[in-house]
């Protein structure tokens, strides 16, 4: 379903809801009932439930509202209607010029009709639901109670001189409708065997369901006669009980003590039960009886306690009486032939008892003749009650349409109220729901396809398909680029239930999507070809739907020459290029937003999970030189939570040389501002002056973190500083303080909650001299090189539908040659654009290892500033000799831990370790030492 069937907290509502589950959407019931249990089946019997799930909650709210709410709702609108019946005829009374008096009374028989029809309604909706839940079916108990109660209730209450005669008419036509109801969700819970299967085919299903229902009604008059001869014979043996009415009360006394044996016996399957359920009906009967003939016959008629009385007796000795004489035929109908049988069956057991009694008091046909018609509609109000409610259906789906046009972002939410997710018996078409299907389709896919799927097999399957029809149809006339048309069958809704000329249509464009897909990604002359034969499939299809005249063929016609001129063009472009795009950047960090940039999904995730961390400690973002570290700073700011503000700060502008405390913490202050300004443009931070700072810097400038902690409101401000490593060579050469820097740092982490801080550099902590002291319980996350995954997307794909096609060989040759290294790797497949932009067409777009090769010493000559600072600021001497001889042995060689010693007799552990931490080196097993990447070594 694509809401999940929940009732409403309210009772009141909830109650109205189970009725329309029962009416319109009885697969609601189905799933509520398997969220008590899986095995319970919707039409199951109160009394057979086991013991274990008659504490459910769910079942607990069913029977609360089932035995409470719903009779005295059925009693409530009794009332209203009944005083609108009476009150609106007196009302315009009062009004009619002829009145000579001023006032006209209400009727003598208002009170006490009034009285009657709800006291009527109520105790038969009670007493039918409790005993019918028991015996019959629950979701009947429901139906037939509500609807039987507040009919019958209505007409009796109505003061009609046949009242009577219409309350059972009325009384039949309820539990036809109940019937009905409950043969939504049959299913054969008995494996009939061979000898059942052959009877059926060769007499026939029809005369085995009549069957049943004559055995059914013939075993109930068998029932009554007995119980009327017992009772009977019991009278016979009593002298005081020889006048007819007593024989008469001891006969119905009888019949109610042998269909209570019938049915206990029946459904329990053992003699103490049937001899409860025997005595339970017989002496339920007996003290209404005894109520109705000691009291109620002996008062006043009209009065209201005599109505109060009679509503009471009456509506409890009918709902008993309906009940039994119904399950009786039904249960004996449906267990031999089928739950449609047992319904006839039932109908015509209690129905037709109450309406014979009818005709014989009438004596007229007339009554006969209305039974059945009632009969007919109620067992089938599946079919006329839906066309009832089209127009009702129609106006509430037009509602939904225009409030989906004002709120799209709703169109989930209006979708499930559609009524065709709560009519499932609707046969009309209901003309737009495609249309908000969608709509539907364009916000949330997933939603859409389970909307789909509920109405596939549904008597709205249509919408299905013309759904599929429009949303592709969009689909395709919304590319306006080859790269759409490239894209566009991964969003198809392509099914073989789209059949037909417009499904062979749509499929045709589905293939051409993926032939010009495939096309994007071949070498030029493969993707000339391809793109040739994607041409003349679209000229085809143009011809043939040329010669057609409906508003479809003239949709896809138009589609296909949008198409077509789109690949043309884009094959003459790829014929004449002249020049390849080279999205690549080497030397500068990337900026925010830029496509060749590649997330770091590892260390973000890291990252963030440490900030949300309570104990809020100081991060580290580690990594040599050139991998990425200022990059992923400035794409990170919009990769974190709503509630963080990320202020970057780069110390090697101003704050590198900064001659005192005065001027750090005043162009701190000015870089937190500028980048607020940049990215938080709705956030004031207070201003910070030179003057404000000069008299105390750090006392002056702690006041102002106050200020920002308030200006911030419930947000955590992360301060990210980027090459923190030239902080410390201000304190070697005594420009700043560590003791007040560092301890303004360490002040700020341990008692600000509101901010977090995370450095970035190429050196730890305890690398650095006191440093450790103030830095406690740093978390780093590392930045090393780019996974295998990430190197891909950025040769192939720096950017959208990248031109350059690399062979297999040449695409590993780069991984090796640069070990994925972010700037070694731009630079170089840099250099391999520039290669292949000056060759010529025929092979411009296909990078083979020669290339590669090619463009390797170009690397090393563009990149000299990447080696230089290698070669300068991250080793001494020692490190610088050790490297040189290692690369003298050639790409990929080994070097033993023996031969590095014979070049450097001492330092060579100290230095070793710094060129592992510096990763230009690793270790490789007990064999020695190798450079990681083969392009440093080339340098060295």
């Amino acid at each position: 379903m694509l809401t999940k069937a929940e009732l409403h907290n309210n009772s009141l509502i909830a109650s109205v809801q189970l009725l329309a589950w029962l009416l319109f959407h009885p697969s609601a019931w189905r799933d509520y009932i398997s969220q008590i249990h899986p095995s319970l089946q919707p039409n199951f019997v109160l009394g057979d439930v086991p013991v274990e799930y008659k504490h459910d909650p769910k079942l607990r709210r069913l029977r609360y509202l089932a035995y409470l709410v719903l009779p005295l709702l059925v009693g409530l609108l009794i009332g209203l209607l009944l005083s609108m019946i009476h009150l609106v005829p007196w009302f315009f009374a009062q009004l009619a010029p002829d009145n000579v008096p001023a006032f006209h009374p209400l009727p003598e028989k208002f009170v006490p009709d009034l009285i009657l029809g709800v006291t009527y309604g109520i105790m038969l909706c009670l007493i039918s639901s409790v005993l019918s839940s028991l015996i019959i079916s629950f979701p009947f108990a429901i139906m037939a109670s509500v609807l039987g109660g507040f009919s019958v209730g209505l007409f009796l209450g109505s003061g009609l001189s046949e009242e009577n005669a219409w309350a059972v008419i009325f009384g039949i036509f309820a539990i036809s409708i109940a019937g009905s109801v409950i043969t939504h969700w049959h299913q054969e819970s008995h494996q009939r065997t061979l000898s059942w299967r052959i009877g059926s085919l060769v007499i026939g299903s029809g005369l085995a369901i009549f069957s049943a229902i004559v055995v059914g009604l013939i075993i109930l008059v068998i029932m009554l006669v007995v119980g009327a001869s017992m009772g009977g014979v019991i009278a016979n043996l009593f002298p005081e009980m020889t006048d007819a009415d007593s024989r008469s009360y001891a006969q119905i006394i009888s019949m109610a003590v042998i269909i209570g044996l019938f049915l206990g016996g029946y459904l329990k399957q053992n003699w103490r039960d049937a001899v409860k359920w025997g005595l339970l009906f017989g002496g339920l009967i007996t003290v209404l009886m005894l109520l109705i003939l000691g009291i109620v016959s002996q008062m006043e008629p009209h009065t209201w306690l005599k109505r109060l009385l009679s509503g009471i007796t009456g509506g409890t000795v009918n709902a008993t009486a309906f009940a039994i004489l119904f399950a009786v035929p039904y249960l004996l109908a449906q267990r031999f032939a089928s739950i449609w049988a047992g319904v006839v069956a039932g109908i015509l057991g209690s129905g037709g008892l109450y309406l014979s009694v009818i005709l014989m008091a009438e004596a007229s046909i007339y009554w006969l003749l209305w039974g059945l018609l009632f009969f007919v509609l109620g067992f089938n109000q599946k079919y006329w009650l839906p066309i009832l409610s089209y127009p009702i259906e129609s106006a509430w789906n037009l509602w939904l349409y225009r409030a989906q046009k004002r709120h799209p972002e709703r169109s989930v939410e209006l979708l499930s109220q559609h009524s065709a997710f709560w009519n499932e018996h609707q046969r009309l078409p209901l003309r737009g729901l495609e249309s908000l299907l969608v709509t539907v389709h364009k916000h949330n896919q997933s939603a859409a396809q389970e909307a789909m799927r509920e109405l596939s097999n549904g008597l709205q399957s249509w919408a299905v398909q013309a759904t599929q029809i429009e949303a592709n149809m969009q689909r395709l006339e919304a590319c306006d680029t080859i790269e759409n048309i490239a894209e566009v069958h991964e969003e198809l809704i392509v099914s073989e239930q789209l059949k037909g000329d417009v499904g062979t249509w749509l499929h045709g464009f589905f293939q051409s999507s993926q032939e010009v897909n495939t096309a994007l990604k071949q070498n030029s002359y493969q993707q000339a070809a391809a793109l040739k034969v994607v041409i003349k499939a679209l000229k085809t299809r143009l011809e043939f739907l040329s010669s057609k005249k409906s508003a479809e063929v003239q949709r896809f016609g138009e589609i296909a020459k949008t198409w077509l001129r789109l690949v043309e063009k884009y094959l003459d472009d790829m014929l004449k290029i002249q020049e390849i795009p080279n999205p690549y950047i080497v030397g500068i960090p990337l900026k925010e937003g830029q496509d060749v940039f590649i997330p770091r999904p590892q260390v973000n995730k890291r990252i963030e999970r440490l900030l949300v961390d309570r104990s809020a400690p100081p991060l580290l973002l580690y990594g040599q030189r050139r991998t990425g570290k200022t990059s992923l700073l400035n794409n990170l700011v919009k990769r974190l939570p709503d509630n963080f503000i990320m202020l970057f700060v780069d110390f090697q502008g101003p704050l590198s040389s900064a001659q005192d405390h005065l001027s750090f913490f005043y162009n701190l202050g000015r870089a937190m501002i500028k980048a607020a300004k940049k990215h938080y443009p709705n956030l004031t931070f207070p201003p910070l002056t030179e003057d404000t700072l000069r008299s105390d810097p750090a006392t002056r400038f702690d006041e102002w973190l106050d200020e920002i902690e308030e200006a911030i409101g419930d947000k955590i401000l992360l301060l990210a500083l980027d090459e923190f490593i030239t902080l410390d060579h201000a304190f070697h050469k005594g420009r700043l303080e560590r003791a007040t820097i560092l301890g303004i740092f360490r002040n700020i982490i341990q008692h600000r909650s509101k901010f977090r801080f995370l450095f970035s550099g190429s050196h730890t902590f305890e690398e650095l001299e006191h440093w450790p002291n103030y830095m406690i319980n740093v978390q780093i996350a590392h930045l090393n090189y780019l996974s295998e995954e990430e190197a891909r997307q950025l040769i192939e794909q720096p950017i959208k539908h990248f031109p350059l096609r690399y062979t297999t060989e040449a695409l590993e040759r780069v991984m090796t040659l640069t070990r994925c290294q972010p700037a070694l790797l731009q630079s170089l497949c840099g250099d391999i654009v520039q290669i292949k932009d000056a060759q010529a067409v025929y092979k411009r777009l296909t990078v083979e290892v020669e290339d590669v090769e090619a463009a390797a010493p170009l690397v090393l000559e563009h990149g000299s500033l990447l080696f230089v600072e290698i070669l300068e600021e991250e080793n001494d001497q020692h490190g610088q000799a050790i490297l040189r001889f290692m690369a003298s042995h050639g790409e990929g060689a080994v070097v033993s831990r023996e031969a590095l010693a014979a070049q450097l007799s001492s330092d060579l552990e100290p230095t070793l370790a710094l060129l592992l931490r510096r990763e230009l080196i690793e270790l490789v097993g007990d064999e020695g030492y190798r450079f990681q990447v083969e392009l440093v070594r080339r340098w060295f």
